[in-house]
């Protein structure tokens, strides 16, 4: 079977989404289901499913976000995205996600359901494609391996980078480790060594960084290093891949050289200190708030919840809800007024979250004071 996981912050559409197609009947499973981005990207991940149903205006981390997400860790996912007519200008944004298809709401059973099909189709003929591919190429695969496991004539030595350049990383020393990797780089230059040697000494480097680093920098977002050497194998120059391998180890550096000498937040910590100042805005959200403190939005949700204990959804919730509940002990605001003074631009989705947290509607709760 498929699986199958809607994304939907609306209760009564997702949980019509999940009851009313008969999923099982035409063979796919419904897996689970989510009520924002953030805790579909949680879902996701744990599930792999093989097609994502998903709302594209969410809180936290809309659809489009949460797609892009999805797409820097698996292309074969199917992605089909709901749209209400004042969202339909998001649609050209769908393309560049490589969305499969997008719907106009209210969604009719007969559509979705023809359009799951079509995109397990899809997925179906792409595996047996890559599945193809890959049969044919692994004598040309087995052949790279086998270079990349052998010693580069001329080039610099894995066990000398890891006795000069490695604890140069460790104990933060970003200047030098730029003039290492800089002299390295002039050293290879005046060599005659063929630019894909290079680009296999480097990612073996960089496999080299990442192994030694996970070790005492555990917060530092490792995946920078895994897209770096993906870019590495399409590039032209030597002088490109230094960049971009001096850009990670330098970068790297220079986080170790804040936490050795204890002189930052953590970056949750920074996340938080930035929604406290800024949950009045309605456009805050994981992605935002990933950007501002420089790593990606999988990769600060999962540090919240490694860190914290509870994830970016709860916090803002949270925020909002207690910055709400002040004001209304301070002011007789009206709840749209209070709404938009906490981050909320349609009143009615306010009075429903304020009372699933705290057990009262607005009115009701002005009344206790």
């Amino acid at each position: 079977m498929y699986k199958v996981v809607i994304v939907d912050d609306d209760r009564i559409i997702r949980r019509g989404l999940a009851t009313v197609v008969p999923w099982e009947k035409h063979g796919f499973q419904l897996v689970g289901e989510a009520a924002d981005g953030e805790q579909g990207l949680e879902l996701i991940e744990r599930e792999n499913p093989h097609i994502v149903v998903s709302d594209i205006k969410m809180p936290f981390l809309d659809g489009l976000e949460m797609a892009k997400e999805i797409r820097k860790k698996n292309n074969r996912t199917k992605i089909i995205l709901l749209t209400g007519y004042e969202d339909f200008k998001y649609a050209h944004e769908a393309i560049k996600v490589r969305a499969f298809d997008y719907l106009l709401k209210p969604v009719e059973t007969e559509s979705l359901l023809e359009k799951v099909k079509q995109a397990s189709r899809e997925w179906e003929d792409e595996y047996l494609r890559e599945k193809q591919i890959s049969e044919g190429s692994q004598a040309i695969e087995k052949e790279f391996l086998k270079k990349l496991s052998n010693p580069l004539s001329g080039a610099i030595e894995v066990p000398r980078f890891e006795e000069e350049c490695i604890p140069l990383i460790k104990l933060g020393l970003s200047e030098k480790v730029s003039g290492y990797l800089e002299n390295t780089q002039n050293n290879l230059m005046s060599k005659d060594i063929s630019l894909e040697d290079v680009k296999l000494m480097a990612i073996r480097l960089m496999s080299l960084i990442i192994h030694e680093s996970s070790k005492w920098a555990k917060t530092w977002d490792h995946s920078r290093f895994i897209d770096a050497q993906n870019e590495i194998m399409s590039m032209e120059t030597i002088t490109e891949i230094f960049e971009t391998l001096e850009k990670m180890a330098v970068n790297l550096a220079a986080f170790v050289n804040g936490l050795n000498k204890n002189q930052k937040h953590s970056l949750v910590d920074k996340a938080i200190d930035y929604i406290k100042q800024n949950y009045h805005n309605e456009d805050l959200s994981l992605q935002t708030v990933a950007e501002k403190v420089h790593v990606s939005p999988a990769y600060l949700s999962n540090l919240f919840k490694v860190e914290k204990g509870f994830n970016f959804g709860e916090f803002l919730l949270e925020t909002r809800m207690k910055a709400a509940m002040e004001i209304f002990r301070q002011r007789d605001f009206k709840t749209y007024e209070v709404a938009e003074q906490v981050g909320y631009a349609n009143p009615q989705y306010f009075s429903s979250s304020f009372k699933k947290y705290t057990g009262y509607s607005p009115a009701e709760f002005k009344k206790l004071k």
